[in-house]
């Protein structure tokens, strides 16, 4: 349950779920390096159907949440100066 003080604000991820889906990103970065033709590679070695589907489905996941959080920020800043503003 969310502190008093946490209520107003809505639902904020814990320092720990965002340290996590850091790791994530990493991990996601480890895997093109060892799997992916970058660094000059023609041929590289090919994961398994589950885990390339594992890792493409958490850089989505990822993707997404970091696209709504800016885009949520971008619109309370937009909200934001136009109440400064006088409009609205």
């Amino acid at each position: 349950r969310p502190s008093r003080k946490q209520e107003g604000r809505g639902f904020q991820p814990s320092g720990r779920t965002l340290s996590n889906l850091a790791q994530v990103v990493t991990g996601v970065a480890e895997v093109r390096n060892l799997y992916g033709t970058g660094h000059g590679r023609s041929k590289a070695p090919e994961p398994d159907v589950a885990h390339a589907r594992l890792v493409v489905n958490a850089a989505v996941t990822v993707a997404t949440f970091l696209l709504e959080v800016w885009q949520g920020r971008k619109r309370d800043r937009d909200d934001s100066a136009t109440a400064h503003n006088g409009h609205g």
